[in-house]
């Protein structure tokens, strides 16, 4: 039989039921630090007329923002990622977080797919896709589909899903397939 050590304890708050306001405080922090630099890789990106780049920064922060929704609902978006232009941002509600995630999305494959021949592609510090648009268009998908997903037991929202789903249907791209992944590895060999 196996037993946690007496005087360490693996997820030790949880065990003794101690959720207070700074339980897993640094989840939030990190996802927001992380959005805070996509933030800053879009800006860079559009302003250097990468919009490769600039549709995967898009794509990482939504796929982030996806996950902050599911872990709080509520939370800072529409004001967020100011900086001192605003340190007290409202919360959105998670459905209109959602809404608006997947216009964004909408926006990155149109960034992809609309691209001059002539500008500059990712390569190797695409960690994830190493510069394959098309994987990058089918996890905009996939992360999509997750959300709409995560709205199909809430009424009212079958129209809404439904038209969404048939909108990347036309799109064409589809999605995360078998043995496609978006697992990093920047180059380590163990």
């Amino acid at each position: 039989m196996w037993a946690n050590s007496a005087d360490y304890l693996w997820y030790n708050d949880e065990k003794v039921y101690n959720i207070s306001s700074s339980f897993y405080t640094s989840v939030w922090d990190d996802l927001y630090r992380n959005l805070n630099d996509q933030r800053i890789a879009e800006n860079l990106a559009a302003s250097t007329n990468k919009p490769y780049h600039r549709a995967i920064a898009k794509i990482v922060e939504a796929s982030t923002f996806q996950i902050l929704v599911d872990m709080y609902n509520n939370v800072p978006y529409s004001e967020a990622l100011k900086n001192v232009n605003n340190l007290h941002p409202k919360y959105d509600g998670g459905q209109a977080i959602y809404e608006d995630l997947v216009k964004q999305l909408d926006s990155a494959i149109s960034l992809i797919k609309t691209a001059p021949a002539t500008v500059a592609k990712p390569g190797a510090e695409d960690i994830f896709m190493t510069g394959n648009m098309t994987k990058w268009i089918k996890y905009a998908n996939t992360v999509k589909l997750r959300m709409l997903l995560r709205q199909s037991e809430i009424p009212g929202r079958d129209t809404y899903i439904k038209a969404q789903i048939q909108n990347i249907v036309i799109e064409g791209t589809g999605f995360i397939g078998a043995g496609e992944t978006v697992y990093s590895n920047p180059g380590y060999t163990t």
